[in-house]
């Protein structure tokens, strides 16, 4: 089923982070491939909505993503880069011609593939890779989404997704970054309609 395709893909993506890191413990590899950070976002969560009853608009709302990266670098010019990022989202709704607050919380981990270009102590990079989030809590008011029985519509606690990273490092380890997320796969298990999450976040970042 969809569900089991999203739960094992988003374990394969944890276990190339974690592949990432154990790779790159070889006692041959050299100095600095392998680096730690944190980053800090705020993003603007917004649903797509197809046919999905009594749903009639849905608005961004402002939520937080915060929680670390770890990059491997191979050449000057490519890296991989994991993170395990805690993600807030808000939003509200118009349902039956009401309009309601919306709130979701989840792990995120982004997997991105990284070509980048070295100006002196500054490093541009850009970022494509896939991304699963397994949602710990998701409302409507105070009304739990992922209950199948609840008043609104239902939402699979997993999902997966492509996205994007542009940003810039500079000599002292900070950085700044842009990111845009897209979902794959609909995020409700509604048979009268799809939501579709789309995310797109800026943030800072450092790298130790």
């Amino acid at each position: 089923t969809k569900q089991t395709i999203m739960k094992k893909t988003f374990i394969v993506i944890i276990m190339a982070a974690m592949g990432l890191y154990a790779h790159a413990q070889n006692e041959n590899d050299k100095p600095k491939s392998l680096t730690i950070g944190v980053k800090a976002e705020l993003n603007s969560d917004f649903m797509q909505e197809k046919g999905v009853q009594g749903v009639t608009d849905w608005n961004f709302g402002i939520g937080e993503n915060a929680g670390i990266t770890l990059k491997r670098t191979f050449t000057k010019h490519f890296a991989i880069q994991a993170e395990v990022l805690l993600q807030q989202n808000r939003s509200r709704l118009t349902y039956n011609s009401v309009e309601e607050k919306c709130s979701g919380f989840g792990i995120m981990v982004p997997f991105y593939f990284m070509p980048e270009v070295h100006c002196k102590n500054t490093i541009f990079y850009l970022g494509v890779g896939p991304w699963g989030c397994a949602g710990l809590s998701a409302k409507i008011g105070e009304t739990n989404l992922y209950d199948k029985n609840n008043e609104y519509f239902t939402l699979s606690r997993w999902n997966l997704g492509a996205g994007m990273l542009l940003g810039v490092e500079f000599g002292c380890g900070l950085q700044i970054n842009l990111n845009y997320r897209y979902a794959f796969f609909n995020s409700a298990m509604n048979d009268n309609g799809t939501l579709t999450e789309h995310q797109a976040s800026i943030g800072l970042g450092y790298r130790f």
